[in-house]
């Protein structure tokens, strides 16, 4: 459940989530490495309008037992409607792998409206950098006033044991 655990209220859209020509629907089940590839992704935006883009697994290093943080796995501000090209990336997309053995780990994807411009500082970047297994969805939409979540998806994804877990890092694009 990511309501209430990572977020009070849940988006009134769905997030469209693409992964090899396979639309995600909340909670599909997918092979880790299917997420290795680029995912497509769309929902309903004013291209005048900012957006922010926050990819986690609120499941790190183990379902039943969380750390208390999120895993960063991909967070993307300032997106101009839906065009996720031409936003400022904070970070390098990790691909969705959990640990060999563990149990079904979710891959959150939200989309919040901005109110204004986030600034790209450089102690933003060392703290979300440092602090990749730390990450709290909620108290970061907070700190930039983002609101609610305006569209949302997730699936779920386990890796079997004796799996490598060796990937090339994709890119996201959006439409």
């Amino acid at each position: 459940m990511v309501v209430p655990q990572c977020i009070p209220n849940a988006p009134k859209n769905k997030l469209t989530l693409i992964f090899n020509n396979k639309e995600i629907e909340f909670g599909t089940k997918i092979h880790p490495f299917e997420t290795v590839s680029a995912s497509y992704l769309a929902y309903s935006a004013n291209p005048n309008v900012l957006h922010t883009l926050t990819i986690f697994d609120p499941d790190q290093p183990f379902l039943y037992l969380p750390f208390g943080g999120q895993l960063l796995q991909g967070l993307i501000v300032n997106i101009p409607g839906m065009d996720v090209q031409h936003g400022d990336r904070l970070g390098v997309y990790v691909p969705h792998i959990p640990h060999p053995g563990s149990s079904y780990h979710r891959c959150v994807y939200l989309i919040f409206k901005q109110l204004e411009k986030i600034k790209i500082t450089v102690d933003l970047r060392i703290s979300l950098s440092t602090n990749l297994t730390q990450f709290n969805v909620y108290e970061f939409a907070k700190k930039f006033k983002l609101g609610d979540p305006i569209a949302g998806n997730f699936f779920i994804s386990k890796l079997g044991t004796g799996e490598p877990r060796r990937v090339e890092t994709p890119q996201i694009t959006g439409h």
